[in-house]
């Protein structure tokens, strides 16, 4: 259960890796109100109704004081945002039971309330910095209202000389930087981050560490970021283990 977040900034950052641990920053004067607890499981790869499948998500204890989660990182982000659903179990996003939504409800719920970063900004090279980060919202706002928010942002994350340039002559770093701004154009109350940093030195890491600090200030999102990287586990202020697919707090 991801918070209802109704206060200003409340960042939730996850690590998940060999040693699985997860790391959770509350952001400043975050309202995450105490909830009950649920059980959430994901199994893939059945051959017939008599085969459990592969466990990736079992018996993962979810509270609004936080957001604990538990099993394969990817498959529980996936889990969280509605991309995929529950073996069983239930899955709430600010206030919405996700299971009981059609796809194209939670569609429209993850476009509007969402961001979402991967490790390859995945960028679309026949389009402009500028042109990639309004791409994914096109269907659903106006390309004016867009193209002046998308402006705006590129020059918070320090892009404002390098929007029209295409992604083969941005650095790596930049390339991260663009799939940010393109996360935060729909001004989203989430941001979901699967190992953002995967993909850039140390150096790197620790500018778009801070960059997101500062966003998180300036902005007001709920930021979950899983990572494998010590140095980006380092930057919140608790540990949640994982063993075997279960929170450990």
């Amino acid at each position: 259960m991801l918070p209802d977040r109704t206060g200003a900034s409340s960042a939730t950052e996850f690590t998940s890796g060999p040693g699985s641990e997860i790391a959770l920053d509350r952001g400043i004067d975050s309202d995450l109100r105490p909830a009950g607890t649920i059980d959430l499981r994901a199994e893939y790869g059945w051959r017939d109704r008599s085969s459990p499948g592969r466990r990736r998500v079992e018996d993962v204890s979810l509270a609004r004081s936080g957001c604990q989660r538990a099993g394969r990182k990817t498959t529980l982000l996936n889990l969280a945002i509605g991309l995929d659903r529950p073996s069983r179990g239930s899955v709430m996003l600010f206030d919405n039971e996700l299971n009981s939504m059609a796809q194209s409800a939670i569609t429209r719920l993850r476009a509007r309330s969402v961001g979402i970063i991967f490790q390859d900004p995945l960028l679309l090279p026949g389009l402009t910095a500028l042109e990639n980060v309004v791409a994914g919202l096109l269907p659903h706002t106006g390309w004016r209202a867009l193209q002046s928010r998308a402006r705006e942002i590129l020059q918070m994350v320090g892009l404002g000389e390098r929007m029209d340039f295409a992604p083969s002559r941005l650095s790596g770093g930049e390339r991260q930087r663009v799939a940010i701004a393109r996360s935060l154009v729909g001004r989203p109350r989430l941001v979901v981050a699967d190992e953002p940093t995967g993909q850039l030195d140390t150096e790197s890491t620790g500018r778009l560490l801070d960059l997101f600090e500062r966003l998180k200030r300036e902005l007001a999102f709920t930021l979950v970021v899983v990572t494998h990287d010590p140095i980006v586990a380092a930057r919140a202020g608790r540990i949640v283990n994982l063993h075997a697919g279960r929170v450990k707090d």
